[in-house]
């Protein structure tokens, strides 16, 4: 991912708005969403970037 992507991304998520965006996203998350979707995700075949606490936590 390029540094102007990466920025990108993490912009949605910083400062005031970004954050409360954030949490009201994640209080209306359910968990039985990722679960439908879970045994699919060896067949990801693209490199993934985990983002988390406003620093990359994983890049593969």
């Amino acid at each position: 991912m390029g540094q102007e992507t990466l920025k990108g991304t993490l912009t949605l998520w910083v400062g005031s708005k970004g954050q409360i965006a954030f949490y009201r996203q994640t209080a209306q998350s359910n968990q039985i969403f990722t679960d439908e979707i879970e045994p699919l995700y060896g067949d990801i075949n693209e490199s993934v970037l985990i983002i988390g606490e406003n620093k990359i936590i994983g890049y593969q």
